[in-house]
């Protein structure tokens, strides 16, 4: 009898192992400078949450959450547009529970001073 191995029977060839799974779903993060920083964010959403709400306003190439700061996260996004279409969609709705608030961070519109 040969020893059956489950390692083969799952999917993806050999050249896919050690890649991500979240890879193929999300693609590879592209950084941008259309930035949207999230505040008040719940410490149960993660980036991938944060980016498939975002999803809505427009092409989201980047998304993180509680990475420099606990409850807020940071989105980048393929064009300008989506950014303000983020702020007047997504700005003071509601996200696992918690109202969020989005502020424009990227390089044209930087209305916020740290």
């Amino acid at each position: 009898r040969r020893s059956r191995s489950r390692s083969r029977d799952r999917r993806g060839s050999d050249r896919d192992r050690g890649r991500p799974v979240w890879l193929d779903k999300y693609g590879p993060p592209t950084r941008t400078d259309n930035r949207v920083i999230v505040e008040n964010l719940s410490s149960r959403v993660s980036w991938q949450d944060l980016k498939d709400f975002m999803r809505s306003a427009g092409e989201v190439t980047y998304a993180d959450a509680h990475k420099s700061r606990r409850n807020e996260g940071v989105v980048e996004f393929a064009r300008y547009e989506d950014v303000q279409n983020a702020i007047d969609k997504l700005d003071d709705t509601e996200l696992n529970g918690r109202r969020i608030k989005i502020i424009d961070d990227s390089r044209k519109g930087r209305k916020r001073s740290r």
